[in-house]
């Protein structure tokens, strides 16, 4: 993740003219040129939920699917061996909260996560736990189950597995 520092003077400009920073996996030398780019490309605007050619936002979701998705969610990740030990054992109703508030906003809802937590910076968030292959591979089972229980139509299930697969291995670091 690149640090930002204002540019107060030229000096200062060609002092810092080189960033090094994480995208996923791998480390990224930039000319700071470049960053506007690296930006946009991998920092999407608050209103990244809302954009009207994505089929995510478009789904109309209710906040009481949303929530339903994660309580089914979360009733199976809460007895899985393999991704329990990741989540706060004391903390189960907060971490349903978070990723509640995060697929209402993702989906074109409510700020209220943006609000609470700021940028969703996944990779951040999740860099300090082993996700490989098994993992991500055992996240969407999981959340396809808990999706299988919503009454929704296919089409609306496949462009929702599709963008949780797209999440998942973004963040994969193993």
């Amino acid at each position: 993740m690149a640090a930002y520092v204002p540019i107060n003077n030229f000096a200062n400009f060609l002092a810092m003219s080189w960033l090094v920073f994480r995208v996923g996996t791998l480390l990224v030398v930039t000319d700071i040129v470049a960053i506007p780019f690296f930006y946009i490309l991998f920092n999407p605007s608050p209103s990244c939920g809302t954009s009207m050619n994505d089929p995510i936002s478009n789904l109309d979701f209710s906040d009481s699917e949303i929530t339903l998705l994660v309580s089914n969610f979360y009733s199976l990740v809460k007895v899985d061996e393999l991704l329990s030990p990741m989540y706060p054992h004391d903390d189960w109703a907060g971490a349903e909260t978070r990723l509640r508030d995060f697929l209402i906003y993702r989906f074109g809802g409510s700020d209220r996560y943006i609000q609470r937590r700021g940028h969703p910076r996944l990779g951040m968030r999740h860099a300090p736990f082993v996700i490989g292959i098994n993992e991500r591979d055992r996240w969407l089972s999981l959340m396809e189950k808990a999706l299988e229980k919503l009454e929704l139509p296919a089409s609306r299930k496949n462009v929702l597995m599709g963008f949780f697969m797209q999440v998942a291995e973004f963040l994969r670091n193993e």
